[in-house]
């Protein structure tokens, strides 16, 4: 439906709206800035220069404080952040996320004693207090904070690098956010947002559809320069300072974040690219269904068998039902979210673009920001978020502040698996064999999409950061160029790619936040169909084990959490994931039967 339209507005009017009461800060923003300051200013007093002396005890007391002030300032951070998503271009709060980057500025510095003396004290040392039980529930917090060990640099050299971060690197990507959220994009008769605009390649009219890149692009042209600038001297400043650090490659700082070894990372991708004939046969399929030879690149996402639309209540009952499979604990989870006013679905011109979940603290509740539709894409969508809070309030339940967050590769199997198990459910439960046949379409074109584009992007990532480290300079036209490349691999000859897609690499906000957190996206779709394989087979035990692995957060190394599920991250060829989404892209009547004739 239009937007313009009365029932545009009525849906419209019946999305939720965050509710940010209970995020903000009982007496005031500055209050809760002396307060959180003060605390850290009492801890580096305490405890800067001792580190090495203490014993067991006494260095459990410690991080039971720094728990407590990472609490106050994750709390202080995430409403900052949340109260610029809903209005990214309002001075007030651009002045309150400026005020509250200077509170962590100073925080971080006054903080950073203890992980710094912590890094360089001798494995001597440390591997005594790491085995006694007094630190058991941080323990892999203490030794992970090792690993970044041989990249630590004097602590003058420590306090520079602070102090330049928000001219350096976080003015630029505000800079971005500001241009790609304000940017309007004219399709079929409406000025939309980009990312409601790039909604309408999955419309069932090829004639809108087909005005989408050209759109896009006439919206984002005039300001491609400024963007290229903003990941060149994001690049340039990221390339600086790995060489400062000893990093071996740009990926490099993601994989140590993902404490995952790159072989591991490297075998994934490899896995991925290798199945890139089961996309170009579901691609041949869909152009088959479609009544054509090959498909045209804005046909791509297009709802080859037809749509199905929930409204957003519906939505959330979905998702519900479908997680009450693992246990009926993990529906009242997600009837929570709703129930408290903690998702925000409703479109507006100045809210952010960003589809996220914001853990916001371990003492508080995460909360969901997107654009709800109402299409069968959005559902998968919030059913992705509602996963991650999932993930979030069982491990803020059973893990310290220091602990309780998993690195974004654990969060995104969470996430990831929730959506498959909504779409299995929606399949399951679909009206008519017609509606069943659309829904399994849009599983496929959503798996290659997370497989196959995630990898490629992380490609464009390698090959742009590679060309600025040669000395070339990332304009507009090579980052066109490189994306072009990138992403032609991945649609295959079996997709006649749109030349004006060639500025999609401008609206990924990923690469300009941060670097190579794309491929988390591949890998946990990879892990999320093996594990719906084993969900599949035994239920009940899976769902035993999957709780506990949600309990454990950052507590142990991904590794050993997804090996307690029967995956061996260090062995996989990933055979088992990649037949586990043959048999879901295969199980529509429609689908299957285009897929025999073929």
């Amino acid at each position: 439906m239009k937007p313009g339209s009365q029932a545009g507005r009525e849906a419209l009017a019946a999305l939720p709206e965050w509710d940010l009461a209970p995020v903000a800060p009982p007496a005031g923003v500055p209050a809760a800035i002396e307060a959180v300051l003060a605390a850290c200013r009492e801890f580096s007093a305490s405890h800067c220069g001792v580190v090495g002396t203490l014993d067991a005890q006494a260095l459990a007391v410690l991080l039971d404080k720094l728990g407590a002030i990472r609490n106050q300032l994750l709390r202080l951070a995430s409403y900052a952040a949340m109260r610029h998503a809903l209005d990214v271009r309002g001075e007030e709060e651009q002045h309150l996320v400026a005020e509250v980057d200077e509170c962590l500025l100073e925080a971080t510095e006054l903080l950073r004693c203890f992980e710094l003396e912590w890094m360089r004290l001798p494995a001597l040392a440390t591997d005594p207090l790491l085995a006694d039980p007094a630190l058991h529930r941080d323990r892999h917090f203490l030794r992970s904070l090792r690993r970044y060990r041989p990249h630590v640099l004097p602590e003058r050299e420590e306090h520079a690098l602070a102090c330049r971060e928000a001219a350096a690197s976080e003015a630029w990507r505000d800079l971005y956010d500001a241009i790609v959220s304000g940017l309007a994009v004219e399709i079929d008769g409406a000025s939309l947002p980009v990312d409601q605009a790039l909604d309408h390649l999955r419309d069932g009219r090829p004639e809108v559809r087909r005005q989408v890149h050209p759109a896009v692009e006439r919206a984002v042209g005039p300001h491609l320069d400024v963007l290229a600038r903003c990941y060149d001297s994001l690049v340039a400043d990221r390339l600086a300072v790995d060489g400062l650090r000893g990093f071996s490659n740009p990926r490099q700082p993601a994989d140590l974040e993902n404490e995952l070894r790159a072989a591991i990372v490297d075998r994934a991708l490899v896995a991925v690219e290798a199945s890139s004939s089961a996309a170009a046969d579901w691609f041949v399929r869909k152009a088959k269904v479609l009544g054509c030879d090959r498909l045209e690149h804005a046909d791509q996402h297009s709802p080859a068998l037809g749509q199905r639309t929930m409204s957003y209540r519906e939505a959330v009952a979905a998702v519900a039902t479908a997680v009450a499979e693992i246990d009926p604990m993990l529906r009242e989870i997600v009837e929570r979210f709703d129930r408290e006013g903690r998702v925000d679905a409703r479109p507006r011109p100045e809210k952010s673009i960003a589809v996220r979940c914001i853990s916001v603290a371990q003492d508080s509740p995460p909360y969901i920001q997107m654009r709800f539709g109402g299409r069968a894409a959005d559902i998968l969508g919030l059913a992705h978020e509602l996963g991650h809070g999932i993930g979030f309030t069982l491990s803020a339940a059973a893990q310290t502040p220091l602990s309780y967050e998993p690195p974004p590769f654990l969060s995104e199997v969470a996430a990831t698996l929730t959506e498959l198990l909504v779409g299995e459910h929606l399949v399951e439960t679909a009206a008519s064999p017609e509606e069943r046949d659309a829904l399994v379409s849009l599983r496929a074109d959503k798996a290659f999409d997370v497989l196959h584009r995630q990898v490629a992007i992380t490609r464009f990532e390698q090959r742009a950061y590679a060309a600025r480290a040669s000395g070339w300079p990332l304009t507009a036209a090579r980052l066109g160029d490189l994306w072009l490349a990138a992403m032609s691999a991945h649609m295959s000859p079996a997709i006649a790619i749109d030349p004006a897609s060639r500025v999609g690499w401008a609206l990924v906000p990923h690469v300009f936040h941060g670097r190579f957190y794309n491929y988390t996206y591949a890998m946990a779709f990879l892990v999320g169909l093996s594990l719906l394989r084993s969900w599949r087979s035994d239920r009940a035990r899976f769902g035993r084990d999957y709780l506990r692995f949600l309990a454990r957060g950052a507590s142990a190394p991904p590794e050993e959490q997804l090996a307690g599920l029967g995956l061996d991250l260090a062995t996989t060829d990933w055979s088992a994931a990649l037949s586990e989404l043959r048999r879901m892209i295969g199980a529509g009547d429609g689908a299957g039967r285009a897929s025999r004739d073929g």
